[in-house]
């Protein structure tokens, strides 16, 4: 049964050496014989309450003998007389062992119910019974599978050999496992000496920088044709060419340093090579771009945002160039040289375009310039202010180096504008009076220029005396005083000539011979003596982009011509010639 079970009460037909007799297992609702005849007059009731008929009911319900509870004189009531049948705890414990309320917490633990303060008694009462599982002896051994199956009196076979087990192959060590063994102090100290010869690392050295040298070349190809894909779309995105170049590059020249300082070298000097040959073939597909004629297609504003964005790879890129440099060895400057060449060139075509763009739309305010209008009236000039301001809003979004660069060449085209129509002899003066209002004209317009330029940043501040000191020279009157300002103006613009000077003479009317070559002789004399000078750069020429007419060759009149009709002599053929050409040198002269 389960409660027998889990009492640990074993069948009593089946004795075990050592354990107590039990009666069997019954049921405990059946009529016990001579239980009627033992139970006389009335059962009270327990200490703790409980009647004995419900103890009587509880030692049946757990399979225990039943027993009978009297109150002799003289005992305590619950404990079993002399001669009475003793109950299942009477038979187990020992004479003399009086019953607890231990007893009771045990039969109320088996009911689910626990009487206030029985919790000490019933450890004890557990305590007690502990014995009983053990008096039942070990579990009987079960047989095994193997002589279930083999017969009695015949041997089992043998079990079969074990294979053994494969050996299990070692985890390589991580990083953090190697520095652990390593001694970090004596590494550092480079006590531990070199792992690999000097041969060895060389050459893995050179298949590392020979790996680069390929990868990035590869790379640095894919990213220039994926972006010039976008050039001449009409999707305006900015470009990430300078971005995309510096990280590939950045990436080696980084890590490089960290093997050696001479590994660093070698591998800043490969990734500089590869930089210059990529910003050459850069420089072509630019050059290729401004001459297709597909760009005609494109809106004005998008051509000029498109070539800002080529403009501003430059300086990035030069930085880079720069600092590979530094780092790499002596070596490594020609192709700092050639980087900064094809940069150079980028920058120039791109600057050149949109300083065209611009001066195409310039050009009807210019071309109303040195007339009798201008003199009476500010319009030309408000049109060519107000245009440059408009049009240098957009090219803000240009980088601070190449921003500065294109407001410089600006400003230098503006007054090679200005005064191209004044030199060229637009405008005569034929008094005095006409002289003074044009030099007034003249400064008040430089002023103006001036002022803009300054607003647009332009660090081009050579440029702002040219026009004042070539309203002084049509102002003045005395031969020296005109002599003092040319010899200035020579001084600050050395790209001027003769020629330049005798058409500002000729607009301010002076056909004096003498005072003319007396003021031209300044200007030969200044040529001579810096006549080995190399020519002004590019940024600072001004006079060389201006070309003038050539002046006529005056001759003078031999006395027999006087005896001509003066009608004759009034023709200017006769006093004026063209100069003359010098003979070719592999022509010799035609004898007659």
């Amino acid at each position: 049964m389960p409660i027998l079970k889990n009492l640990g009460v074993a069948d009593s037909k089946v004795p075990r050496a050592g354990t107590l007799p039990l009666r069997s297992s019954r049921n405990p609702f059946e009529e016990v014989p001579g239980l009627e005849e033992e139970e006389v007059g009335e059962l009270g009731t327990l200490p703790n309450g409980t009647s004995c008929r419900r103890r009587a009911t509880l030692e049946k319900l757990a399979g225990l003998a039943p027993f009978r509870l009297a109150w002799p004189p003289g005992r305590r009531a619950g404990s079993p007389g002399d001669g009475q049948p003793r109950s299942f705890l009477g038979r187990v414990l020992t004479p003399g062992i009086r019953r607890s309320s231990a007893d009771f917490g045990l039969l109320a633990r088996l009911q689910g119910t626990r009487a206030q303060g029985d919790e000490e008694a019933a450890g004890e009462a557990a305590r007690r019974l502990a014995f009983l599982r053990l008096g039942r002896g070990p579990k009987p051994r079960r047989a095994s599978l193997a002589e279930r199956v083999v017969p009695a009196g015949e041997a089992a076979p043998e079990p079969p050999p074990k294979v053994p087990e494969p050996p299990k192959v070692k985890e390589p060590l991580s990083v953090s496992e190697v520095l652990g063994l390593v001694d970090l102090v004596a590494l550092e100290n480079g006590e531990l000496g070199p792992l690999l010869s000097p041969g060895t690392l060389r050459g893995l050295e050179d298949e590392c920088v020979t790996d680069v040298k390929a990868q990035t070349r590869a790379a640095l190809l894919r990213v220039l044709q994926e972006n010039e894909e976008h050039w001449g779309s009409t999707e305006d995105r900015p470009s990430s060419l300078a971005q995309d170049v510096c990280e590939l590059l950045e990436e080696h020249t980084e890590r490089a340093p960290r093997i050696s300082q001479e590994f660093g070298e070698r591998m800043a000097h490969c990734c500089l090579a590869g930089l210059a040959e990529f910003l050459q073939s850069f420089q072509q597909r630019v050059e290729r771009f401004h001459e297709h004629p597909g760009v005609r297609e494109l809106l004005p504003d998008t051509y000029v945002s498109r070539t800002i964005s080529l403009v501003n790879c430059g300086p990035p890129l030069r930085a880079l160039a720069e600092r590979l440099a530094r780092v790499g060895p002596p070596e490594s400057e020609p192709a700092r040289e050639a980087a900064a060449s094809a940069l150079d060139r980028v920058t120039r075509l791109c600057h050149r375009v949109l300083a065209d763009l611009l001066f195409q739309e310039l050009q009807p305010h210019f071309n109303k310039l040195m007339r009798r209008k201008w003199l009476n009236s500010p319009e030309a000039l408000d049109g060519i202010v107000g245009t440059l301001g408009a049009q240098a809003l957009a090219l803000r979004r240009m980088q601070d180096e190449p921003y500065q660069a294109l407001v410089a060449e600006l400003h230098r085209r503006a007054l090679v504008e200005y005064v191209r129509p004044l030199l060229r002899g637009r405008l005569r003066c034929r008094s005095a009076r006409t002289r003074s209002r044009v030099a007034g004209r003249l400064r008040e317009d430089s002023a103006q220029l001036q002022r803009l330029f300054r607003r647009l940043e332009s660090q081009a501040s050579w440029l702002d005396a040219v026009v004042p000191h070539l309203a002084e020279v049509l102002q003045l009157e005395d031969t020296p005083s005109i002599q003092v300002e040319v010899g200035v103006l020579v001084r600050d613009y050395p790209d001027i000539r003769r020629k330049h000077v005798a058409a500002l003479l000729d607009i301010r009317g002076l056909h004096n011979a003498a005072a003319r070559q007396e003021i031209l002789a300044v200007a030969r004399d200044l040529e001579l003596s810096e006549g080995g000078a190399l020519s002004p750069p590019r940024d600072r020429a001004f006079f060389s982009d201006i070309s003038v007419p050539r002046p006529p060759f005056c001759l003078g009149l031999p006395l027999f011509l006087g005896r001509l009709p003066l009608s004759r002599l009034a023709r200017p053929g006769l006093a004026c010639l063209p100069r003359l050409r010098p003979l070719s040198p592999s022509r010799p002269p035609t004898q007659r």
